[in-house]
């Protein structure tokens, strides 16, 4: 087994370099005073300058670091002096507890899993109170890197299938200027397996119109069913699996970002990798992350694409101006509940180096607009061509959203909602009417684009209706029914494993020669896409009484009526034990 090395800071050398002395200078650094402004400028410079020409899986300083092993073996890393990630386990930037004038930064040049002759890495800033530990396995350490075979099209668009053959499902379609990982191969080399994105699909694309940059026959043969690289495949760089862990610091320099790690991925360029249970799928996308024990995990998202898979195998997307937070157990690696989608704290990360990086962002996204279940929405802005308006719901399966839409940008809507495809309805002259039915808890994604070469404004407006059966702080809900010597029904949306009382009140029909044997009748809904009503799809069971107890088979919408008296009102109440 390979000794564990660890980075530590050598505060004495912290103290000479940036030569800030905290005590007798409180009020300048609080206010942003001479001293703070040039303790941020000498440690951006040394990220900047002198840490700008490192290789792959190597690490920089901005200050004095002594590498360690064990208690046998140091040695003094000096400022821009790069050395290998390959032996270390730990790396450190800034002490616990140290005076806020004491400010660490260290920079990386991670593999990511990037093809060996990629001419970029992954770039990676640990910024103040923060540790990033390699959580690979030995086994994982030891293993030589997978040849990578890249490809392109050499046709003007081709499918993506979930299976090899005309008979699979199209998932996507690749366009000439798209590279991509080409991962297994049916034997006769008819049909090559790809990476995709969604790292739980399968994905195939017809060799015929595929150009690769090794030999075909080079590519491991794999079976049209085999499962897609399964994620600890991924992991030959250093810190590839990684905890980050971040620690709060004192204000007295205010022009310092909050504890984190800032990274930026290539362009057109796949990089994946774990960071604290999550796996992280970015292309082209620079990113935000802090995990402190107290606030919680968050992944903000600053530009380009970022996909996060959850430990429970949901994938959801992180788009600039927005931020996915996980709540933290004691242990930094453990989340407890499904995370939350939130603006982007635009004022916390105000002092982000994002003009330093290797590709520099002006500014941080305007942040994401947030719909929420509990209350009506207008919203009003501009739209202009580039600077799109992001939007998300609340997390709030069960509730339906009446969504009245105008604009004079000649706009685009997508939607993108978990485990289904991507939608963009139509806004006709302008203007659009939907009602959208959510059904799943994780984040749905609005993102409102000015058509090409037109800006303008738009107008929002939002109504919610809550139609789960069962309410977090109220499980009582009650319904009115109007019918005539008939039956009469609502949507309602349950959870699996739910146990829910109905109750009918009022003008129940006991007599007409038409009623059939029930009083109560349960049908299930099918759904084809958020943005369609549900339509009734097989009647589950009927009862002939006035009170009933359900358990809800499985989570989705449901169609639950009653049969009426002539111009009757009727009301179903559902309690939740």
């Amino acid at each position: 087994m390979r000794l564990r090395w660890q980075v530590l800071l050598l505060a004495v050398g912290l103290l000479f370099v940036v030569g800030v002395s905290y005590a007798p200078q409180h009020n300048a650094l609080a206010q942003g005073g001479g001293s703070c402004r040039a303790l941020v400028a000498r440690v951006y410079r040394a990220l900047d300058i002198l840490c700008s020409d490192m290789g792959r899986n190597e690490g920089c300083a901005a200050y004095p670091l002594v590498l360690t092993q064990g208690e046998l073996l140091s040695e003094t890393v000096q400022p821009g002096e790069t050395f290998d990630l390959e032996s270390l386990f730990t790396l450190q930037a800034g002490e616990r507890n140290a005076p806020a004038d004491e400010w660490g930064a260290l920079a990386i040049s991670g593999g990511a899993g990037l093809p060996a002759n990629t001419p970029e890495y992954v770039t990676m800033w640990l910024l103040g109170e923060a540790e990033l530990h390699d959580s690979r396995t030995e086994e994982q350490r030891d293993a030589e890197p997978a040849a990578t075979c890249y490809a392109n099209i050499i046709t003007d668009e081709l499918n993506i299938r979930s299976y090899p053959g005309i008979t699979g499902r199209i998932i996507d379609v690749l366009h000439p200027d798209e590279r991509f990982i080409i991962t297994g191969r049916l034997a006769d080399t008819s049909w090559l397996r790809i990476d995709y994105p969604d790292s739980r699909q399968t994905a195939w694309v017809f060799s015929g119109y595929v150009q690769t940059d090794c030999q075909v026959f080079e590519i491991p043969s794999v079976l049209p069913d085999a499962p897609p690289l399964p994620p600890e495949d991924w992991y030959r760089d250093p810190f590839q699996n990684a905890t980050l862990e971040t620690h709060p610091q004192p204000d007295a320099c205010p022009l310092t970002p909050p504890p984190g790690m800032l990274l930026q991925t290539p362009d057109r360029e796949l990089a994946r990798f774990t960071l604290n249970t999550m796996t992280l799928e970015l292309e082209g996308a620079t990113l935000y992350t802090q995990a402190d024990r107290q606030q919680g995990l968050f992944f903000q998202a600053l530009d380009g694409t970022v996909r996060l898979t959850t430990p429970d195998n949901e994938t959801i997307k992180v788009v600039p101006g927005t931020q996915l937070h996980f709540t933290l157990e004691e242990d930094t690696a453990a989340v407890t509940g499904p995370p939350d989608l939130e603006p982007l704290a635009i004022q916390e990360l105000e002092n982000i180096p994002l003009n330093r990086l290797p590709h520099p962002l002006e500014r941080l996204p305007d942040p994401g607009i947030e719909l929420s279940s509990a209350v009506a929405h207008e919203v009003s802005g501009d739209l202009s061509p580039g600077q799109p308006v992001t939007l998300f719901l609340d997390n709030q399966a069960g509730i339906r959203y009446d969504i009245d839409l105008t604009s004079d940008a000649f706009p685009v809507l997508t939607i993108e909602a978990p485990d289904t495809p991507i939608v963009r309805p139509l806004i006709s002259r302008g203007h659009l009417r939907m009602t959208y039915w959510p059904t799943s808890d994780l984040p749905h994604l609005f993102t409102l684009e000015a058509g090409s070469t037109r800006s303008g404004t738009y107008q929002l407006n939002v109504q919610t209706l809550d139609m789960r059966l069962c309410r977090p702080g109220g499980n009582r809900q009650s319904r009115t029914l109007i019918g005539g010597e008939s039956h009469a029904g609502n949507i309602w949306f349950g959870h699996a494993g739910e146990t829910v009382i109905l109750t009918a009140s009022g003008d129940i029909s006991h007599s007409a020669s038409s009623l059939p044997d029930w009083r109560f009748r349960i049908a299930e809904m099918y759904q084809q896409a958020p943005t369609q009503e549900p339509v009734v799809a097989r009647i589950l069971e009927g009862h002939n009484a006035n009170t009933i107890t359900w358990e809800v088979p499985h989570t989705g919408y449901y169609w639950i009526e009653v049969w009426t008296a002539a111009s009757g009102t009727t009301t179903v109440e559902s309690t939740c034990p």
